[in-house]
């Protein structure tokens, strides 16, 4: 996150991060597009894409139906998502 000098998106940490406990439980039971949905609502103001990191030790993710999200690249254990609205 921080080696990367961009902004980050963290649960309960950095700046960015306007969700509290319980939305980021529903970000994470949401299909793709109710993500989209809400990263739109929370962060199409900065203006900016935002870019997800995902390993494979983190919670499963859907992001089936999400037109939001576009594989940038990806691993044997991760993958790396742009997000632009």
């Amino acid at each position: 996150m921080g080696r990367s000098q961009r902004d980050y998106i963290n649960p309960g940490m950095a700046d960015l991060d306007h969700w509290s406990h319980s939305e980021w439980n529903q970000w994470r039971s949401s299909t793709g597009t109710g993500k989209c949905h809400m990263l739109q609502a929370s962060y199409a103001s900065l203006g900016r894409p935002i870019y997800i990191w995902i390993g494979v030790q983190q919670y499963p993710e859907d992001f089936h139906g999400g037109t939001c999200f576009h594989l940038i690249d990806e691993g044997n254990t991760w993958d790396l998502r742009k997000v632009e609205f």
